[in-house]
């Protein structure tokens, strides 16, 4: 039996048909539109944080609220790395407690992340700790950023910027996250400051000191603001690495005028010189220089009215052997506090009154 022919049709026709079948085709089989977007976007410093799409450990979950900061490690694998990143990312969160917020999210099961903090004695009641869905998480943060391993630390600013991210050992992360606390951080600063930055450790490292001061300089020139973090390093460099303590002193007076009207960085140059192990040779009298012109500019309060500064001048009292006014500063300092961050400051006034307890005890029986 002799089948049926099919009418002849058209060329312009049959062209048209075979554009259909390879866009139908192209169509079926091609990955959604949401997932090709998904997969291209780009996150860069100063985006708002994405969404975290996971399943939450004791249901748990992020809310990003403005006015805190948060830290938020991706986390995979049991390299050494990752077991220390864990574990300063909990140490982060305590030192910094009332003023960040912490996230885990891990590339694993909920349970096996469960028992794996459990197994370490780490304490994950109050912090959301994610089980990433389907990778969704991972690509619009860590491959959007172009992160390049399976670990690193993101810092989402007081207005749910995603303003820095990377290697959680990265030496000046807690530089920026000191800056993101009190409103100073800027991406294209640092994106500036960089190349001087990295080259100045550079010099330093091969002992061209010289060459690593003229970097230092040109880092914090691009906002001497910003950068008095890089500026406090040089000096430690000068002091430490350098062991270069003249000039040190000439540049410890230099920032005593650069930094005149910034009671932050007065406070902390005074704390790193009391308090920071390398430094052998204190300046104790730049110290105090530093310290007296923090307080004047409280005037006419007897002292400042800023609890995050002020409790670092409790610290420098403490570390100074001024236990009793550590301990008044540190008291007007959690009074003042904010009521989610009064835990925090409560437990510094607690060590410092044990140590006041002890040295007292200490020097009874001495007696």
């Amino acid at each position: 039996m002799q089948m049926p022919t099919l009418p002849m049709l058209p060329s312009r026709i049959v062209t048209a048909l075979l554009a259909l079948l390879v866009l139908v085709a192209a169509v079926t089989t091609a990955p959604s539109a949401s997932a090709q977007d998904d997969s291209k976007k780009k996150l860069r410093w100063g985006d708002t944080a994405p969404a975290l799409d996971a399943d939450w450990l004791h249901d748990i979950r992020p809310d990003f609220k403005d006015g805190t900061a948060y830290l938020v490690l991706f986390w995979g694998g049991d390299s050494v790395a990752s077991k220390r990143a864990l574990l300063q990312l909990w140490e982060l969160g305590e030192k910094y407690s009332g003023q960040i917020g912490l996230v885990l999210m891990a590339d694993d099961k909920l349970a096996d992340i469960e028992g794996y903090l459990e197994a370490r004695g780490v304490n994950q009641i109050g912090v959301p700790v994610g089980a990433d869905k389907n990778k969704a998480s991972w690509n619009a943060w860590m491959t959007a950023s172009g992160q390049k391993s399976n670990l690193a630390m993101f810092i989402v600013d007081r207005n749910r910027k995603v303003v820095w991210g990377g290697d959680p050992g990265d030496s000046d992360l807690i530089r920026i996250l000191q800056l993101v606390l009190i409103d100073r951080y800027d991406p294209v600063s640092e994106a500036k400051a960089r190349p001087a930055l990295d080259a100045a450790r550079r010099a330093g490292k091969i002992r061209n000191y010289n060459e690593a001061y003229q970097h230092y300089d040109t880092a914090i020139a691009v906002n001497p603001r910003l950068f008095s973090g890089i500026a406090l390093e040089k000096y430690k460099f000068m002091v430490t690495e350098a062991r270069d303590p003249k000039a040190g002193a000439a540049y410890g007076k230099q920032l005593l005028e650069t930094y005149h009207d910034d009671g932050s960085a007065l406070v902390d140059l005074a704390l790193m010189i009391a308090s920071d192990r390398d430094i052998k040779e204190r300046d104790n009298e730049l110290a105090e220089s530093a310290v007296k012109r923090m307080l004047a500019l409280a005037a006419p309060s007897p002292r400042p009215t800023d609890p995050s500064l002020l409790t670092r001048y409790a610290s420098y009292l403490h570390e100074t052997g001024k236990l009793k006014e550590a301990i008044d500063a540190q008291m007007e300092a959690w009074m003042i506090a904010p009521e989610s961050a009064k835990a925090a400051y409560k437990i510094k006034l607690d060590q410092f009154r044990n140590a006041a307890k002890a040295a007292a005890a200490k020097a009874g029986a001495g007696s």
